[in-house]
């Protein structure tokens, strides 16, 4: 029988992810991740032709050697998109995509058992069986393997699925396959239902969005150190999708015709890395200060339904900490990404969008330490497999965006509970603003309400068997009793993330960005708990668009 707990070391698997920020880094020494030779020709016109051209009141004629008009560079434009300087479509590959997902659990469940040395690793056709026998029930995993590591793994079945031809929702499937192999086969901890959708959901949240931002990188033209350094920072961006290429030889494959992997006119982005102090103060515990670093990512034209395909629209928050610190390397990640849209209004200076958006919400502000200390300054808050309706508005200088999700599966702050948190369910109601004041300064101001509750949770006479008492050891108690979802009750977070960017020269902002927290937990059998939660952030900001 394996102990009520496990290491909380974060899983191999998640090493990797953690070189994500590097793609920012490399942009710094980059003003264009690619270029574009735009060559625009007019037809031959001189003076003398344009005195035998008539000009009606309907059509202005602008021909000299410096002018040209609108349409005709809009043509252009559109030739461009249309032309084959993009890369083609793979062909879907099925057997390739099943048999590398089978090697990616394979190559994980081999680095737990004979290098981790993980007792729950499997021990064979026995798992399976009593896997198959037992069912899903509740895990003990620590939040960030469970929300965060989950995530990260279903993204790499994810990352094969779209190389080998598939679509999002395609390789969604495939996601779901790789979670239920690893589930019932790789370990002999038994299934859990938070792991299957932490996994399939977050998985593919985060499989499409490092899909896209490595495939900003490649440019299948480029020669010599270039091309090198962009092959390295895709593969550290996407490990599965970088190993393919190696696969296929497109890692070193030049291509004069087909070249580029993102058309960045038709869906721009806007990438801000921010690099400066992080203060942190809590009802419950000192002000403490570190180092930080934030990455929000603007990606698509959100009042362009040309681009109606999931993930061609998405809003996406990073937070990250130096590993030396008592903040995870992970402290935050925020998701939330159009799967389709519909016109409301679509007027020229006024524009609104109703579409169906898949959410994804990660806090964590403090590494999981079990039995120690008060817990109430804690912020563990995940929500990886949330869907529900939007409402985007766009003019001049405003863009706002509104959704309300579902939640099917998601963690939250336990006071009492020996996990550190509970598992439930519940909704969501986000809302992100940006108002551009003018060409030097811009407001950011996010918020979220958050609502969750325990469906499973335990009973009165078993308090003592899962309870955290004091500083005091836990209770003894076996795997089978401690699966339960948590503390019977309800809890209800509100958070606001007001944020300023000032203008300093070139791409270079000055940023002040602060975020308050208020949790009102409502228990059956314990104290109830309202507690607070705040944090600064002023740093230095680098634009990339």
């Amino acid at each position: 029988m394996n102990p009520p707990y496990i290491d909380y070391k974060i899983s191999s698997f998640s090493i990797y992810f953690q070189t994500f920020v590097l793609f920012i880094f490399y942009s710094l020494y980059s003003s264009e991740l690619y270029s574009r030779n735009i060559t625009i020709q007019s037809d031959s016109c001189d003076t003398s032709s344009i005195t035998n051209c008539q000009i009606s009141d309907s059509l202005s004629f602008i021909c000299d050697s410096t002018k040209f008009h609108l349409d005709s560079i809009q043509n252009h434009i559109a030739e461009l998109a249309d032309s084959s300087v993009f890369t083609l479509n793979r062909k879907k590959n099925t057997l390739m995509t099943i048999g590398q997902g089978i090697f990616i659990n394979t190559l994980v469940w081999s680095v737990d058992k004979y290098f981790l040395k993980r007792p729950y690793s499997s021990k064979g056709w026995s798992t399976l069986k009593d896997n198959l026998k037992k069912g899903f029930v509740w895990d003990c995993d620590a939040l960030s393997t469970n929300f965060f590591d989950h995530p990260y793994h279903g993204a790499q079945y994810f990352s094969s699925a779209r190389f080998n031809g598939f679509n999002y929702i395609h390789s969604s499937l495939f996601t779901i396959l790789g979670s239920l192999e690893w589930e019932e086969i790789a370990e002999t901890d038994y299934p859990a239902p938070n792991d299957l959708f932490s996994t399939v959901f977050g998985g593919s949240a985060f499989g499409e969005i490092m899909y896209r931002m490595s495939n900003i990188v490649l440019n299948n033209k480029k020669r010599g150190f270039g091309r090198f350094g962009r092959e390295i920072l895709a593969t550290l961006i996407n490990p599965t999708y970088g190993v393919n290429r190696l696969i296929y030889g497109e890692s070193w494959k030049v291509d004069e015709e087909h070249y580029l992997y993102h058309d960045k006119h038709e869906i721009p982005y806007d990438i801000r890395l921010s690099i400066g102090s992080r203060w942190e103060k809590s009802k419950y515990s000192d002000t403490r200060c570190n180092l930080s670093s934030h990455i929000s990512i603007d990606y698509g034209n959100w009042t362009d339904l040309r681009h109606n395909k999931p993930f061609d629209q998405f809003i996406a928050n990073l937070a990250i900490n130096p590993p030396a610190y008592h903040i995870p390397f992970f402290s935050e990640v925020n998701i939330n990404a159009r799967l389709h849209g519909w016109y409301i209004c679509n007027k020229n200076n006024h524009k609104s969008v109703f579409s169906i958006n898949q959410d994804f919400s990660y806090f964590n502000n403090e590494k999981e330490e079990r039995f120690k200390g008060a817990k109430e300054h804690l912020l563990h808050l995940a929500e990886p497999s949330s869907l529900g309706p939007a409402y985007y508005y766009e003019s001049p200088h405003i863009k706002h965006l509104t959704s309300v999700n579902l939640s099917f599966i998601g963690a939250y702050t336990s006071d009492y509970y020996y996990r550190d948190y509970n598992m439930g369910s519940g909704l969501n109601i986000k809302t992100y603003n940006h108002f551009k004041v003018n060409k030097i300064i811009d407001i950011i101001f996010d918020a979220g309400f958050h609502y969750m509750f325990t469906w499973k949770g335990y009973e009165k006479d078993q308090i003592k068997k899962f309870v955290y008492k004091g500083l005091n050891e836990p209770y003894t108690f076996s795997l089978n009793q401690s699966r339960k979802a948590g503390d019977q009750g309800y809890v209800s977070f509100f958070i606001l993330k007001p944020r300023i960017d000032f203008l300093l020269f070139d791409n270079f902002y000055l940023t002040a960005k602060a975020q308050w927290v208020f949790r009102n937990s409502i228990y059956t059998y314990h104290d109830n708990v309202k507690s607070n939660y705040k944090e600064l952030f002023l740093s230095l900001t680098y634009r990339i668009h």
